[in-house]
């Protein structure tokens, strides 16, 4: 993101948002010292705000919002998954109904609010909600026999 550094007396090119709490200064108008600048500027933050919006209404999703460090933790847990039950996502030939996933994400949650450090039972219970997701989405689209869906979670998006 494009903003001014008022320290720096400079536009500098930052990544992310500002902090919500820093305000955001005006651009210079156009009979500053380079309205030519400050006019592209203008047009360029309007046309991202653009493409956000065309994005969001496309329907793909907003990956940038992904959390990493929680995405990290995922992958981790996956990591000690993987060692203990074998790789290879394993949850697609268990045949295991979706029950069986909404349990286990909510027996790793009561463990993980209860104090229990044995394990990363938070990370765990992501890791079940994204498999219990997952299925959903595979019973949805017919690549798994909607007899899975015990809980009919699947039904209409």
């Amino acid at each position: 993101m494009l903003h001014y550094d008022q320290d720096a007396g400079a536009y500098v090119l930052e990544r992310g948002a500002p902090a919500p709490d820093r305000p955001r200064p005006e651009l210079p108008d156009a009979a500053g010292p380079y309205p030519k600048i400050a006019s592209a500027i203008r047009e360029l933050e309007e046309i991202g705000k653009r493409l956000r919006t065309e994005r969001a209404a496309a329907g793909r999703g907003d990956y940038h919002e992904i959390p990493p460090l929680a995405i990290a933790a995922v992958a981790r847990r996956l990591e000690h998954g993987r060692a203990k039950h074998g790789g290879g996502r394993a949850y697609l030939r268990a045949g295991e109904p979706l029950s069986v996933w909404a349990d286990k994400v909510i027996r790793h949650t009561f463990r993980a609010l209860a104090g229990d450090a044995a394990e990363d039972h938070l990370a765990a219970a992501a890791v079940d909600l994204l498999v219990l997701l997952e299925l959903r989405e595979r019973i949805r689209r017919g690549e798994l026999p909607p007899a899975l869906d015990d809980l009919d979670l699947a039904g209409p998006e």
